[in-house]
């Protein structure tokens, strides 16, 4: 199931037995999370895109409304790529938000708005747009994947062999998409 604003609760109360998001803030000891992948910061935009460069920095989306997708319980009332803009200093608007990435890519494929993704998105199943990847400082903008356990399942043989999988399975995509 997709993350949602009660996946810790759930994780907690024994109904979840693992959840995969980015770092979360959380001041809660009982949620132990390994790290699964860091993932490389990209942009998608349609063919055609006035933005033609391979990598991009943050300055270069100055005027080019952001398509948000919203992650609930991680992102579900800011926009990350926005908070990024705004700590450096760059003018921008958040111009769509949601939480289905299929609307996300229609708006994205017929407008001059942009998707901050990763390079786990898998392109080349997405006819009509380009990713495009962003450097701060002339390094890639990184974010990380956790796993999100019950550290009474830490060390749980079922649980390692489900994180190993899954982390498997994260960089293969990422790698294939690379």
């Amino acid at each position: 199931v997709s993350w949602s604003n009660s996946t810790v609760d759930e994780i907690l109360k024994g109904e979840t037995l693992i959840g995969v998001n980015y770092e979360l803030l959380l001041a809660n000891k009982e949620i132990y999370t390994p790290k699964l992948i860091d993932l490389k910061g990209r942009i998608l935009v349609r063919e055609g895109h006035p933005i033609k460069q391979s990598h991009v920095k943050p300055h270069d989306l100055s005027g080019y409304p952001i398509a948000s997708l919203i992650s609930p319980g991680w992102n579900d009332k800011f926009s990350y790529a926005s908070q990024l803009l705004t700590d450096l200093g760059i003018e921008h608007t958040v111009g769509f938000r949601s939480e289905l990435v299929m609307a996300i890519i229609d708006v994205v494929k017929h407008t001059d708005m942009y998707l901050p993704h990763s390079d786990l998105f898998p392109i080349e199943q997405f006819q009509g747009l380009r990713a495009v990847d962003v450097t701060i400082d002339g390094q890639p903008q990184m974010k990380s994947v956790h796993a999100h356990i019950h550290v009474r399942n830490r060390n749980n043989p079922l649980v390692k062999w489900l994180v190993d999988l899954i982390q498997q399975g994260l960089v293969q995509q990422a790698d294939k998409v690379s």
